[in-house]
Parts: C-alpha cells; structure tokens; sequence
C-alpha cells in the first residue's frame, strides 16, 4: 500500500490537469454543424455551433459531374444553399457530402444507389431505367413535342399531380420524387448540311437507344453510341452525326468534327429528376421535410430556366467557334413526324400492358403540351 503513496499525488495532479483540458474546449465547437460541402454556401445555417441545433448528414450524388448536366449543376448551385438558407432558425441543419462525377455511383446507377441507401439523395438520368420508370420516359416515346423547357416542367407538374402512378414508380424503388429535370430541345449535329428529311437518308446517325427510334424509320442507319465516345467515332467515320441538345454538343465538343447544328425540334424532354431514399425522408423532422419539398418543386424550374438560357449561350458559343446553324422547317417537321410510327400509340398500350392507365396518360400529356405550345406537328390517334 506504501508503494501508491507517490502514484496517488500524480493521480490528483493529472486529474486536475484534465478538467482544465475540458474547461477550455467546452466553449467551442469541433465543427461538425456547418456543410462540408454545401455548393456555395458557407454552412452557417443555425446558430453558429450551438448545442440546440441538430445538425443531419446528408449525401448527395450524380453520375455527371456538377458541369455535365444542368440539373446537376442546379442541384450543387441551387437545391443544397437554398435548403441550408431556409432551414436557419428552424433547429436544424445539414451537413452536405456531395459526390457527383460518379465517384458513388455512375450514370446508370443512382436510382439503384439511392434505393440501396448508398446516396440520400441522387440525380437519376431516367433513360437508363426504361423498366423501372416507364412514366418518366415518356418523352423519348413522344418525338417532336414542345422545345421550351419551361413549358415542359409545367406539362410534367400536371400530369404528376393528377396521376400518382407517376410517383409510385419511385416509391417502388424505395425514394420519393422531388423534382424534374428538363432539357433542351434534342436536335441534331452532323458533318453534313440538312435542309430536307431526305438529306439524311441513307447517313449513319449516332444516339442513345431511347432516341434511334425517331431516325431510323426515315431511312437512317442508327448507330448506339455514348456521348464520351462520339466525337472520335465522328472523326473516324464510325457515323456521322449524333442526336444531342446544345450541352451535349459544346461540352463535348463535337461541332468541331461535326460542324452542321440544325435545328430538328424533337423537343424538350424529362431526361433527370431528383429523388431522395424514402427511409431518408421519413427520418427527417418535420420541419426538415418541408423545406426540402419546397426547394425541391422550385429546383424543376430552376433546372427549366437554365435550360432554356443554356441553349441560347450555347449556340451561339458553337456558331462563334465555327458551327452552321440552321432551323429545318416546319413542313420538313411535320413530313418527318408523319414518316414515323405511331410511337406514342404503342407506348401508351406498354404502360397499358403493366397495369397503368397509359393511354390516358398519354392522351393528357399530349394534350397539355398542345394547350400550351401549340399546335403539334402531327396528331397522334391514342387508343
């Protein structure tokens, strides 16, 4: 017992020193509250690291990269500053981890990832999922709709707020829908000039497989191709053009080996949306929830409007660095809508098929966009 007599002093001495350790971190946060990664935002939502503001973690991802896609972008810009401004004073904050460019999951595979709770919330490219998302691809069955973004969005409003299968989609993959992503108009770029439906016949065309059904049927040779490999499939005569909307076409470069941009009017189309893990989103406070749903309806406009902008700068960037821009007319349209099948007729009898009231939907889809653009180059019979 002698032996711990000295022990029992240093004891007391160290003790004390740790209480003062304490004492002087006890006042300061370890910085945890704010948004490692908020797109922009300084990550001050709440109040500055006080012990009554819960902060929540969140992941965030898309297989573009933040300039890749512009709602990406808008999701980095506009969706993750705008939730953090609107939750300050409300208790909450979230800590932002946002991995775009694929390093979670790459294109193809964000709706997966997000139902498997690898991401919270992800940009999901639905084109890649024509089996699970049978309503969201509905524009790549409908060629030659409206080429306004912003007329889109409100046409994909509608029809989600009248038809909840449009919504049960994702549900059945474990997320819920908060927002749309519309593009610009898919048009066409190529090595040649295009002033007739007949100028492309017999001419290999590249494109995703959700569009080579609005070329092939008039007399073009269709070729499946990625965006990454187009333009060297372009220089090497693989094909000779490629369907793409103005993004796609500057960031990629590919009127420089494809100078001739036309303006075809396949349209605007839902090509992403935004959806968050279901498990996520029932976890969240209340409050949390609210401003998420909120941001997340204004984020489907914001994506429209910058889409639409985004085309404009983006041609006339391509026509500063040599592109021949041209607008096929609206005779040549209407003769090229009429040469195709009745695509919308026969994916109204798929939706049919699995149990929705896809005629209907198509109907009304098709209708909505007449009421607010206009006229349709060709009236599709829906049975």
């Amino acid at each position: 017992m002698k032996k711990m007599a000295k022990p029992y002093h240093a004891v007391l001495i160290l003790g004390l020193v740790f209480v003062l350790i304490l004492a002087g971190c006890s006042g300061g946060s370890d910085g945890s509250q704010g948004s490692g990664s908020s797109g922009g935002s300084d990550g001050s939502g709440g109040s500055g690291g006080s012990d009554n503001v819960q902060t929540i973690n969140l992941r965030i991802g898309s297989g573009h990269t933040v300039e890749g896609g512009v709602w990406t972008q808008k999701a980095h810009e506009f969706f993750v500053p705008e939730v953090n401004k609107r939750l300050e004073g409300t208790g909450y904050q979230i800590k932002w981890t946002e991995a775009y460019g694929g390093s979670v999951a790459k294109l193809g595979e964000n709706l997966d990832a997000v139902q498997q709770g690898l991401l919270d919330l992800s940009v999901v490219i639905v084109p890649f999922k024509p089996s699970d998302l049978l309503i969201s691809n509905i524009g790549y069955n409908t060629p030659f709709g409206t080429t306004d973004p912003e007329i889109m969005a409100e046409v994909l409003v509608e029809l989600y707020n009248k038809y909840p299968e449009f919504g049960e989609e994702f549900k059945k993959k474990g997320q819920r829908l908060l927002a749309f992503g519309t593009s610009d108009s898919y048009e066409i770029v190529t090595k040649f000039p295009i002033n007739t439906v007949e100028d492309l016949k017999g001419h290999k065309i590249g494109g995703a497989g959700s569009n080579l059904g609005w070329i092939e049927p008039i007399g073009v040779t269709p070729v499946q191709a990625g965006l990454s490999e187009t333009y060297q499939s372009i220089q090497t005569g693989v094909f000779e053009g490629y369907i793409m909307y103005t993004r796609g076409t500057l960031g990629y470069r590919l009127h420089e080996v494809a100078p001739y941009f036309t303006e075809v009017g396949f349209g605007s189309i839902l090509v992403a949306v935004l959806t968050i893990n279901e498990n996520t989103y029932n976890n969240l406070p209340p409050e949390v929830q609210k401003v998420i749903d909120e941001v997340g309806a204004e984020l489907t406009f914001e994506i429209a409007r910058a889409s639409k902008a985004d085309r404009e700068a983006n041609l006339q960037k391509m026509i500063e660095e040599g592109a021949i821009h041209s607008v096929l007319s609206e005779e040549e349209r209407a003769k090229w809508a009429e040469m195709l099948p009745n695509q919308p007729n026969e994916y109204a009898k798929k939706l049919n098929e699995a149990g929705l009231p896809g005629s209907q939907i198509v109907r009304d889809y098709l209708q909505l966009i007449k009421e607010k653009a206009g006229s349709l180059p060709r009236e599709y019979v829906i049975e």
